[in-house]
């Protein structure tokens, strides 16, 4: 994996971690039509919609920079690689079950 595509992985990561972070706030805290199937950011998010965002930004950001940091391991690939996935099937849960 190239340094642009690393580069261009984390910028979609950071992508989803918005969409994410909009959708979430939206449908959870104003339209009440979904619910935070992640245990620990459910217990965030009953703190205040700032303090999701903030983890939510700070989580991903630092993992973002881990993986820079660390782009030509393989467990850095794998990580990228598994976070996008997970990501990529919550926008599709999102897509499907949502809206």
């Amino acid at each position: 994996m190239s340094d642009k595509s690393v580069r261009f992985s984390l910028f979609l990561l950071i992508l989803f971690n918005f969409i994410d972070i909009i959708t979430t706030s939206l449908f959870i805290n104003y339209l009440n039509i979904a619910e935070e199937l992640n245990p620990l950011m459910d217990i965030v998010l009953s703190w205040g919609t700032i303090y999701f965002i903030l983890v939510k930004v700070f989580a991903v950001s630092f993992a973002c920079v881990v993986f820079w940091r660390y782009r030509m391991r393989k467990l850095a690939k794998f990580g990228i690689l598994i976070s996008l996935i997970g990501y990529f099937i919550l926008m599709v849960y999102f897509c499907v079950h949502i809206l």
